[in-house]
């Protein structure tokens, strides 16, 4: 057989696609609630910590994953996470963590999106986006 005038291209494996099966979804649920409950009831940094980066990640995810259909949950989790950096600024400046109904409405819309869109995403996204988040911290 004659050889083919194109190169032939180099193999790039891709990464295999795992679902985000439900007990991780669980945990997810179960971290975000807890968090946010405690937020809600006497803000601490951990928590705060703890629900930034979980918001970190999944918009991460999204944003790599340029998915239209979930556009609108990765504008709702932009905006919860702009909600924390403005509470992020006053912690800063006073040492407390105060959030007044407005700053924590968006927080807990954008952790119903983030539970909401979890069954789409994969878990290799999500660690390839946890890994980019860590880097960026």
């Amino acid at each position: 057989m004659p050889k083919s005038a194109r190169p032939r291209k180099a193999h790039r494996p891709r990464p295999v696609s795992i679902p985000v099966m439900p007990q991780l979804q669980r945990e997810f649920a179960e971290q975000l609630h807890i968090s946010l409950a405690v937020l809600r009831a006497t803000p601490v940094i951990e928590a705060f910590d703890a629900v930034a980066m979980i918001l970190d990640i999944i918009g991460v995810t999204l944003f790599e994953l340029k998915r239209q259909d979930l556009h609108q949950s990765f504008v709702i989790i932009q905006s919860g996470a702009s909600a924390m950096l403005q509470i992020k600024g006053k912690y800063e400046r006073t040492g407390k963590v105060h959030m007044t109904t407005l700053e924590f409405l968006p927080i807990a819309n954008a952790v119903n999106a983030c539970l909401e869109v979890l069954p789409k995403l994969s878990v290799t996204d999500l660690y390839i986006a946890r890994q980019k988040v860590v880097l960026l911290k």
